[in-house]
């Protein structure tokens, strides 16, 4: 059975059919690049909500076009796509199932900020980044900032609420 996890593949080829009651479905065969000789299947349905996924897969997978019956530009150089296989239990046997398709690197959102609402967010957090950059020099370092020192007091001595102030304390001075 193929691992769960992310794989590199491309599409072989695809078909349409039915599923068993009787819904349209599409069928994409990718070979496993990081899996030489492995093959992995990818089923979509063009019903509800899952059609917008269906299709999403198709065009990542290669599909050009608009007449999904020629599913031509699914075979031969296809682009190269990263699959999300998982393990599900069908049938009381438990098998690799593609859950979803997606493009190699970079990063994809689902629902991207942009225009008025991404300027809004960043003066929103603008004030936390000129933050950062103050206490981490310019921003530039690479490495998590210092701690101060620990301040220890004796056991069962109370540290004056004056002298701590600022001071971070020691494990044994925190009260849980």
């Amino acid at each position: 059975m193929i691992e769960a996890g992310k794989h590199r593949a491309r599409a072989l080829h695809a078909e349409l059919g039915l599923t068993k009651n009787g819904f349209e479905q599409i069928g994409i065969e990718f070979e496993l690049l990081d899996l030489p000789g492995q093959r992995i299947s990818y089923y979509g349905v063009f019903t509800g909500g899952a059609q917008e996924w269906t299709i999403k897969a198709m065009r990542t997978a290669g599909f050009r076009g608009t007449d999904i019956t020629d599913m031509s530009s699914l075979t031969g150089e296809t682009p190269e796509v990263l699959l999300v296989v998982e393990h599900e239990k069908y049938e009381r046997r438990v098998r690799a199932k593609v859950k979803f398709v997606n493009t190699m690197g970079g990063v994809s959102m689902k629902d991207p900020l942009s225009g008025d609402r991404a300027k809004a967010f960043a003066a929103k957090m603008k004030g936390v980044f000129l933050s950062d950059e103050r206490s981490n020099g310019g921003g530039t370092k690479t490495q998590a900032p210092k701690r101060q020192a620990q301040r220890t007091v004796p056991k069962g001595v109370a540290p004056k609420a004056a002298s701590t102030q600022g001071a971070e304390l020691a494990d044994d001075d925190i009260p849980f």
